[in-house]
């Protein structure tokens, strides 16, 4: 499966873009690009272009929703296999939040680049929502956005391998180029949530969920908000022989009380009644080692329950957070037990 990339165009105004343009965009392979004009127009309150810039790029951070997201100047001829060489490689670097492609010249050999130009530059969408693109005193906005993602512990550089190239401004004043790509915003079809090329770097997850007895009326739509968070895992200890079909991010295990009882008592020495399943959630911070078998080969694991509806978790338990914290839950002093918050801890 191609990954798919959010391609947003910045652009001065409405001209059709320049040929070489159009075409480094055309020639890029490997990759599925949706494509996305914005125009960084200047408004009569603009202190200097900066601000029209800024203002596009936090425009453009907005559109799509695919887990790649490259801005493209308008002067920027993009070299073969640019987009995919850029995200094949910063799919490997679990802690890069971006990566660009050095069309100015300004990476040096064996050192870490100060400043990225962001004309030819893929982010991680989880990073690129963590910055506000803004310039402040003699920082541009590619500057202010390269400090704020090492604030957030992302790292940012180029990458020598993918190529592209500046257009001389003459080039640019005087292209009376046509454009399809340059007219609208192009559409490949709708995205298919349960699959997220972009995360397959980001830190593993796999959520815990306890539930005896017969699956709720709702049991479905918790599991198609399963299956719509591909990049995190989930294991449901039940039961039930009858559970219904499962997405492929999700596992069953098959366990009665009785036998719940004893791993408990094998597992932490303690002899339990268990009056009532709903006291196996006393047991959630356990989880852990309770089920350690079954969460080996996963970085991160968490407790949740299944009377939720699930929105987007790595927008939260992105990679900058989990690489901060050990703990993460809703409650500052201590660990809170509600379906709506998760508990993640290092296996």
């Amino acid at each position: 499966m191609k990954p798919e990339v959010d391609l947003i165009v910045l652009v001065r105004d409405a001209r059709p873009l320049h040929p070489e343009v159009e075409r480094g965009i055309r020639l890029q392979r490997e990759v599925q690009l949706r494509v996305h004009r914005v125009c960084g127009k200047s408004l009569p309150d603009d202190r200097c272009r900066w601000d029209a810039i800024a203002r596009g790029r936090n425009e453009g951070k907005l559109r799509g929703t695919a887990p790649w997201v490259m801005f493209l100047d308008d002067d920027v001829v993009l070299g073969p296999q640019c987009i995919s060489s850029l995200v094949g490689e910063i799919a490997k670097r679990p802690a890069y939040g971006a990566l660009g492609a050095d069309y100015l010249g300004q990476a040096r050999p064996g050192r870490v680049a100060p400043h990225v130009s962001m004309g030819a530059t893929v982010f991680r969408r989880e990073a690129l929502e963590q910055v506000h693109f803004a310039w402040r005193e003699k920082r541009c906005e590619c500057q202010v956005c390269c400090d704020e993602l090492r604030r957030y512990f992302w790292a940012i550089d180029y990458y020598s391998a993918a190529r592209a190239r500046h257009l001389p401004k003459a080039k640019i004043r005087n292209s009376l180029g046509t454009s399809s790509t340059s007219r609208q915003t192009s559409h490949h079809g709708a995205i298919d949530l349960r699959l997220d090329c972009g995360t397959a770097t980001l830190p593993s997850v796999c959520l815990v969920a306890c539930y005896m007895g017969p699956p709720p009326g709702w049991i479905n739509h918790y599991l198609m908000s399963c299956a719509y968070n591909p990049s995190i895992d989930f294991l449901i200890v039940t039961d039930q022989n009858n559970f219904p079909e499962v997405p492929k991010n999700v596992r069953v295990k098959r366990m009665s009380i009785s036998s719940f009882k004893e791993l408990v008592q094998e597992k932490i020495g303690v002899k339990v009644g268990l009056s009532h399943p709903r006291k196996m959630c006393d047991f959630k911070p356990a989880y852990g080692h309770l089920f350690e078998e079954d969460l080996k080969g996963w970085d991160y694991w968490g407790y949740t329950d299944i009377d939720i509806i699930y929105g987007d978790i790595r927008r939260f338990l992105c990679v900058a957070m989990l690489q901060k914290y050990d703990v993460y839950t809703a409650r500052r002093n201590f660990l809170w037990g509600t379906s709506a918050c998760f508990a993640i801890t290092p296996t």
